[in-house]
């Protein structure tokens, strides 16, 4: 009788599942124009949603899929579920496990580190690098603390291309410098609260950012604007920015399309960014740009997303930024750094290159050396060669390799802080919203769940690729 009386709950719990079944649609991209080089900017383009996922995803090796909440793991190998539908908690084997998709959770201290980190079974880690010597490289992250990384683990570092010079960092409070749009007078006028600069619908907001110079780099870190459509423009030569030469990048639901404005309105391209915007509440969007050359690159939380180039010639000289609100919903501006660029893009070799028999440097103009890398330190590399020594900034570094062996991945679950980053941990428990484990060459990491994107089990099993949107439980 108590087993029929299981076996009827469990397949009733499985129907009220079956009831919430979620099909994911795919948004179709607001854009300025087509992509390219031709095409008439539209700025009268709604916003359209983007959902934001509410509820984790779990995902077991035969392809079923359940919604709810991850409750923990303990030391048995035992996930506990919950789903709103069940009287009882499940519980699931680790060996049954694919995946769990993780909805956004609240994360204290998030930074965007400089340093990219690839390890020898494919693991990458971003932090910023304090030393390097003999026997392991010391990486300083948010999201675990200061870690130490035995050498032999090391396969590639990439210095990043972070802010220097510093031009502008804001905004604060106090708006002074900023220039607001007095014409407009049918609503609330731009204002600073909860740390972050509240761009009301309709109205704009522009300033001059002194000695702005022709490769510079800007860093916006924005609310959830899935319902906002906002432009932000740079390189303009008066406050309004609306009729001279500038470019601007708008942001429509889950698209951001670059433009340019002089003499006429122009689409250089679009990306499409709503898997970012679709676990995230906060956002890192950084325009790197290149005024002589007219090259542009997105990134997004670091990450490179898109390149850009404009094919006709520029003659836009102005020292002028502005944000400008086409939507009836308020924009959020949590801080924005204008900064001097070396010209350099964040990039990564390729996983799958051959494993290097010396280390091997990479500058930012193409050249390559060959020798030992002997330590990291005040941001300059020591490097061993077979004409002597050289002491190489780290900001001419494009990429750091290292000739150690490739190895196998060991752990029970992956986990990925992007699409791109992750790392592979021999899994203890996961309690209080943090994944605790350990990692070859690193050891003991306790890692939040707000930093993380999705947990990935068993990782040694070979997945077949599927690109199906089946409907889940």
């Amino acid at each position: 009788m108590n087993l029929l009386r299981v076996s009827g709950c469990l397949v009733f719990c499985l129907l009220c599942a079956r009831a919430e079944m979620v099909v994911a649609a795919k948004p179709s991209p607001a854009r300025r124009g087509g992509h390219g080089e031709t095409g008439a900017a539209k700025t009268n383009v709604p916003p359209t949603a983007v959902s934001v996922r509410t509820a984790d995803s779990l995902t077991l090796l035969n392809g079923d899929r359940l919604q709810g909440r991850l409750v923990g793991v303990d030391g048995s190998g035992t996930l506990t579920w919950q789903h709103k539908a069940m009287l009882e908690p499940l519980h699931c084997s680790l060996a049954a496990l694919d995946k769990v998709d993780l909805a956004p959770r609240k994360a204290e201290g998030v930074q965007h580190h400089q340093q990219l980190v690839r390890l020898v079974n494919g693991d990458r880690l971003s932090g910023d690098v304090v030393t390097l010597d003999a026997t392991q490289l010391v990486l300083r992250t948010w999201y675990a603390g200061t870690l130490n990384i035995a050498r032999p683990r090391l396969a590639a570092l990439a210095p990043g291309t972070g802010p220097s010079n510093v031009l502008y960092e804001g905004p604060t409070a106090d708006l002074t410098g900023w220039s607001k749009d007095e014409a407009d007078q049918s609503g609330p006028a731009p204002f600073y609260r909860h740390g972050a600069l509240v761009l009301p619908g309709g109205r704009n907001i522009a300033r001059a950012i002194a000695h702005l110079p022709d490769q510079v780099r800007f860093d916006l870190e924005l609310g959830a604007w899935q319902e906002t459509m906002f432009s932000f423009g740079f390189f303009a030569d008066d406050p309004g920015g609306a009729a001279n030469d500038a470019y601007g990048v708008t942001f429509a639901s889950s698209t951001i399309d670059l433009h340019r404005t002089a003499d006429e309105e122009r689409s250089l391209g679009s990306a499409d960014i709503s898997e970012q915007l679709a676990r995230r509440k906060h956002l890192l969007v950084t325009i790197l740009a290149d005024r002589k050359k007219r090259c542009f690159a997105l990134l997004v939380d670091g990450r490179l997303n898109r390149e850009f180039r404009d094919a006709k010639e520029f003659t836009g000289k102005g020292q002028h930024i502005s944000f400008v609100n086409n939507s009836g919903t308020s924009l959020r501006l949590y801080k924005l750094t204008v900064s001097a660029w070396n010209g350099r893009l964040p990039r990564m070799e390729s996983e799958a290159d051959a494993t290097v028999e010396q280390d091997l440097l990479t500058l930012v103009n193409g050249d390559t050396i060959a020798g030992a890398v002997r330590s990291i330190a005040q941001g300059s590399a020591q490097f061993q060669t077979t004409y002597g020594a050289l002491a190489v900034p780290l900001e001419r570094i494009a990429t750091m390799r290292f000739a150690n062996p490739a190895a196998p991945t060991n752990g029970t679950v992956r986990c990925w802080f992007n699409e791109q980053d992750g790392v592979t941990l021999a899994l203890e428990k996961i309690a209080a919203e943090n994944v605790s484990g350990s990692a070859a060459g690193i050891g003991a990491l306790k890692l939040p769940l707000g930093a993380l994107t999705r947990l990935e089990f068993n990782p040694n099993i070979k997945r077949e690729s599927s690109d199906s949107d089946d409907d889940e439980l």
